[in-house]
């Protein structure tokens, strides 16, 4: 029994550590990043297998059912963030005649989207663009079948991934090809705006000046010289937490190097905030809970045109600045931050 009980606790432990875990003796301790991260696996190998489910199943039907099927999947891939196992069935749906138009469509955007993250950028908006062309009734029947929110969604998905591999031609074309199709005012305004953000690449930085939670002076002039990442944030935004943490990390990693991040702060700007030192006392806990040590400037309603020079109507949203004050890249995500950073330093 002695020896039994050696071995399971041996086994247990193996198991503990392969999830994450710190094992001391007879003990495992949890942490709270470990805990998340399996959690998120889990949680992403489970919206794969239901859509790879799906197809399954509307690779058994045909007409009605078949659309219905492949449209539910195509909108739970892009819900869940989980395009690339949609990728199959999109290809069969391409192939299969007579599904509904807007399941056609849907069915080459999500092929696009992942030609886009194996790096097949022009060939992912050339074989959208003959799609388009070649089958003008079908599209026009489409835009009156397919809701304007997964059209937005879809097409940001495809814009991001361009966007995060530098590739800011293809996605300037992408903007220009859906204003010249879509006729939704909201998404026309969306990728209006995205066409304008990829406009002020080059060109200096809009000024940043206000004060941060103690009312002392930032601004990004007083940081000339280095490479500044400006990151616009909220207490409210779920998302902005998670970076918070994540540009603590690549601060850490560069600060030597000429580097800061520059956190902008929009809470003040939100309609119905509460009244100023409430919110600053509210900015100030958030920054000291997140271990915050870099440059915050919290915006007043007198620096509501700093958002508005940069186009920013929604958070988080950030801006790489060059040595030279113009702006080199933005939407700096966990695939290309580092890169990017590197290069604007000299270093790539």
């Amino acid at each position: 029994m002695t020896r039994l009980r050696t071995v399971m606790v041996g086994v247990a432990a193996l198991v503990v550590g392969l999830a994450g875990l710190e094992v001391w003796g007879q003990e495992a301790r949890v942490s709270r990043e470990a805990v998340n991260a399996e959690y998120a696996r889990k949680l992403e190998a489970l919206n794969r297998e239901h859509v790879e489910a799906l197809a399954r199943v509307a690779a058994q039907e045909t007409g009605e059912a078949a659309s219905a099927t492949y449209r539910l999947l195509f909108n739970l891939a892009l819900a869940r963030n989980v395009l690339s196992a949609a990728e199959p069935a999109a290809e069969r749906a391409i192939e299969t005649k007579g599904l509904d138009p807007d399941v056609e469509m849907l069915a080459h955007f999500i092929n696009a989207v992942a030609e886009a993250d194996r790096g097949e950028y022009e060939e992912s908006l050339a074989h959208l663009e003959a799609y388009i062309q070649a089958n003008p009734e079908a599209v026009e029947a489409a835009r009156t079948q397919v809701d304007p929110n997964v059209v937005l969604g879809l097409g940001e998905a495809y814009f991001q991934r361009l966007v995060q591999a530098g590739r800011y031609d293809v996605a300037k074309k992408l903007c220009e090809d859906i204003l010249s199709q879509a006729k939704n005012p909201g998404v026309r305004e969306h990728f209006s705006k995205r066409l304008g953000r990829i406009g002020m690449l080059g060109k200096p930085a809009p000024a940043i000046a206000g004060t941060d939670i103690d009312g002392k002076p930032v601004s990004l002039e007083g940081l000339k010289g280095k490479v500044v990442l400006v990151d616009f944030w909220a207490t409210w935004c779920p998302p902005c937490s998670v970076q918070m943490l994540k540009l603590n990390v690549l601060r850490e990693k560069f600060k030597d190097q000429g580097f800061e991040v520059l956190g902008v702060n929009v809470d003040l700007l939100r309609e119905g905030t509460a009244d100023e030192e409430t919110t600053r006392n509210l900015v100030r806990r958030y920054l000291v809970d997140h271990q915050a040590v870099f440059p915050n400037v919290v915006l007043s309603e007198a620096e509501r045109g700093v958002p508005e020079a940069y186009g920013v109507d929604e958070i988080p949203a950030n801006f790489l600045i060059g040595k030279d004050g113009t702006i080199v890249q933005f939407e700096l995500g966990d695939g290309n931050a580092v890169k990017a950073i590197e290069a604007a330093l000299g270093r790539g």
